[in-house]
């Protein structure tokens, strides 16, 4: 699917389906140049901190393809999703803090503490295959919940367990 596409099914008030475009890494491409991350998350992130400078300089072009890439694409991430989907409990990869901000509508999200029980805990519960019926936050000491509002912006920092738009109760 195009951007255009997308963006057709996005403004349209008639799907046939839900879709939910998770993985669109943009760094180095024209759209880098109007978005930019929130002071904090890039105060936090890993890429710049830790990852070889030279390395992340010296990647001058897009690339998909592993043994041409020069550090970690997951600084430039965008998720878009209509009404209806989620994204179930997860852990962001690369060890990036995420921001989320909410063009329209709202979106609930669910949040569990990186805690060493948590983890394991997820570890089994990703491993059971049972996803579809055990809601994780059930199973752990503490989940939080957050409601998030046209035009608000979220910071969620790396290894947080979260999920994103289920209304569980």
């Amino acid at each position: 699917m195009t951007m255009k596409e997308w963006v057709k099914y996005y403004e349209s008030s008639q799907r046939d389906k839900l879709l939910n475009v998770i993985s669109l890494e943009f760094s180095h491409t024209k759209l880098e140049n109007y978005i930019e991350s929130p002071k904090l998350v890039r105060e936090l992130d890993w890429v710049d901190k830790v990852w070889p400078q030279h390395l992340k300089q010296s990647q001058t072009e897009s690339t998909n393809i592993i043994d041409d890439m020069k550090y970690p694409k997951v600084q430039k991430y965008c998720l878009m999703s209509v009404k209806g989907c989620y994204t179930d409990f997860h852990i962001d990869f690369g060890g990036t803090s995420v921001w989320y901000h909410i063009l329209h509508g709202r979106k609930v999200f669910w949040l569990i503490p990186p805690t060493e029980t948590n983890i394991q805990l997820y570890e089994q519960w990703v491993l059971s295959g049972k996803q579809s019926d055990v809601f994780f936050g059930d199973t752990v000491d503490e989940c939080g919940r957050i409601e998030l509002e046209e035009g608000w912006t979220f910071f969620i920092p790396t290894g947080w367990i979260h999920e994103i738009g289920r209304a569980h109760v």
